[in-house]
Order: C-alpha cells, then structure tokens, then sequence
C-alpha cells in the first residue's frame, strides 16, 4: 500500500467569489442603510413586533404578503414599514436595528446601493451562518482543469462537429469516472478528496451587483440579482489528500493543469477583452470557481477546440436558450459568448470568480 499525500490548499480571492446555495432573502426580509444592508433575524424581529402591540405583527403579515407584487417601488421595503407603521420615530428605530440584525453586508460600491432587489446568499454552515467553500466547488474545478489539459496534451484535432465532438469528450470522461471501483485509471478523481474550507468571518462578505460587459457593444449592463460577494484577498483554506493506491494523479498534474486551462482560457477567450476595460488579475494557480464566474470558465471548449471554440460555443448557446439568441449576437472576434461577467471594485471593473491557489505537502 502506497502512503497517502496530505496537502494544505490556501486560496486567496483575486475579486469576488459567490458560491449560490438556492437562496434568496427578498427585499422585504432584510434593512436597507446608507452604507450597508442589515439581514434580519426573524424571531428577534417578531419579538419587536408584538412589543409594540398586537395589531403589529398582523401589519408585518399584511406587508410581507403584499410586498413581492410590489417589487419595483418602495412598498416592500422592510425599512421604510417599520419606520412609518411600526416606530414612527428614527432616532428610535435606528437604535433598534442592531437588535433585529444576523449579520452585516457593506455595499461593493455605491452603484449596489441603488435598484435594491432580493440578494441571493452564499453557501452558509447551517449552525454558525458563517459563509465557506464546499470542497466539492473546488474538486470540481480542478477536474475541470484536469480534463482540458488532458486533451490540450493528446489531442490536436478533436472534431468540430457537434455530436463527435461529445462522443470524443464522452470518452476522456471516463479515464477520470472509471465505472469500476477497482478499476484503477490514470486520472480517477475518486482518489482525490478535498474538504470543505475553513468557516469565513461574515466580515469578508459584502453585497453587490454582477455585471455583463459586452464586447461586441463595448456597453455594460447591470444584472438584476444582487449577490452575497466573498471579498477580494480573502484568505481561505482547504484540507487536500490524494491517494495513489487509488489514482495516479500527482500534485504536479493539478498544478499543470491549472497552469495549461488558464493559458487556454486567457490566449482565446479573456484576453480579447483587454485589461484596460476589466482587471483581469494574473496569478501562478490561478482557478475560477463558484457562481457568475461566466461560461467559459466551466467547460472545456476552448481548451479542446481553441480558435474553432467561439464559433462551436455560439451555435450551442444558440441551440440551448430559445429567446431569440442568434449565432452573430453571440459571436464577435472569434469568441462566444461575447459578454463577460463582472464585478465593480473601487469602481474598476474586475472578472468574478477569479482565485489564486497555493498548494503545500503537510
């Protein structure tokens, strides 16, 4: 039996990172102020609610029920009810607000403070409500990585064509998912396990909007999600074994692997985005991981078909989305899709979901 390799994996997020858990809090569940939104505790907001009386609590039944057909004005803003039906006075209210409040979300910049909307929550601990990176989202992204280079390395020609091009694909998946469990493969993930990361202080969490930049256009557009964002340079950790009775996958095939993705993603596809527009921040291992990261960073097309990628990819999203899309609005200067999406840092707009990783034996 071969001795298994423990390593410390230490992350640090190069702009913003979301990792969506399927959750929202609407508009009219959290305080919005002048600097930063206020997410309530709900049982500590009830309990002020029957403080003032009875009559209270059925208001803030009355309110909420009606608050998600009323959207887009200030009629379902949790704010603004309690001010003006619950404690009439603001000196009073702003004092309260910390009593009500879980936790804390600073505006990214001033833009997130405007067309507030419900905010979609990062993956939280269930018992600490502090935010964390599975270590499936970050298996999941060196697999990725792995499988490009794979082909980068063997295959010079893969077909364009749709479904060869899947079949080809279908084949390279399976040296990394063998069926059999004894089956061992050079590249099996099941011999690579990566825990979950350590627990963030919700201080590294802020709230912001995510933005497409389009370079057919050279406009940008603001999304209308706003997202729980894990800040910029924060430092973030994960426990890592590989287990070579089980793979043969080495420390040195995930770093090159990293290394070969990234100079396939950034020579056809980010680069024609130009850094004086979007900071695209460079780093040795750098790995794109979580939500709104952008297409391109979760698929291997441009790895497999480099400059052939961007026609392939327009005619797939073609094919997959059936509002209207068309081949030439998805398709300029040889990539697909044309639209990057971003963040706004210090009013400089940067790539989301942008990390860098260092790797060390324990």
């Amino acid at each position: 039996m071969k001795t298994i390799k423990r390593y410390k994996v230490k992350m640090k997020v190069l702009s913003s990172v979301h990792i969506g858990e399927g959750e929202d809090i609407k508009k009219y569940e959290y305080i919005d102020g002048e600097d930063a939104i206020y997410v309530i505790n709900q049982r500590k907001l009830i309990d002020l609610l029957n403080s003032y009386g009875k009559d209270s609590f059925e208001k803030y039944l009355n309110f909420i029920e009606k608050a998600p057909s009323n959207r887009r004005n200030q009629d379902n803003s949790l704010y603004d009810f309690l001010l003006d039906r619950i404690i009439l006075d603001a000196n009073t209210f702003h004092k309260l607000i910390p009593d009500i409040t879980d936790y804390k979300l600073y505006y990214q910049n001033e833009e997130s403070a405007e067309n507030l909307n419900d905010i979609s929550l990062t993956q939280k601990d269930k018992l600490t409500k502090r935010p964390y990176i599975p270590g499936s989202s970050l298996k999941g992204a060196i697999r990725s990585t792995l499988i490009a280079s794979y082909i980068n390395t063997r295959y010079h020609n893969l077909p364009a064509n749709k479904n060869a091009l899947k079949e080809a694909l279908r084949e390279v998946e399976k040296l990394f998912f063998p069926k059999k469990r004894d089956d061992i493969k050079d590249f099996d993930m099941k011999g690579v396990a990566i825990s979950d990361s350590n627990l963030i202080d919700s201080e590294n969490l802020n709230v912001g909007h995510i933005y497409y930049y389009n370079l057919k256009s050279k406009k940008e557009k603001t999304l209308p999600v706003l997202a729980e964002l894990i800040k910029k340079d924060t430092k973030i950790t994960f426990n890592m074994t590989i287990n070579p009775n089980h793979t043969k996958i080495t420390i040195d095939d995930i770093k090159k692997a990293i290394k070969d993705f990234n100079q396939m993603y950034n020579n056809y596809y980010l680069s024609k985005f130009g850094r004086e527009r979007i900071a695209t921040p460079e780093a040795p291992l750098k790995l794109y991981i979580g939500k709104h990261s952008g297409f391109p960073t979760k698929t291997i097309i441009y790895s497999a078909l480099k400059d052939r990628a961007g026609l392939y990819t327009s005619q797939f999203l073609k094919e997959q989305f059936k509002d209207g899309r068309t081949v030439q609005g998805n398709y300029y200067n040889n990539i697909s899709p044309v639209c990057l999406k971003c963040v706004n840092i210090s009013n400089q707009k940067y790539e989301n979901g942008a990390t860098s990783i260092e790797i060390e034996e324990m």
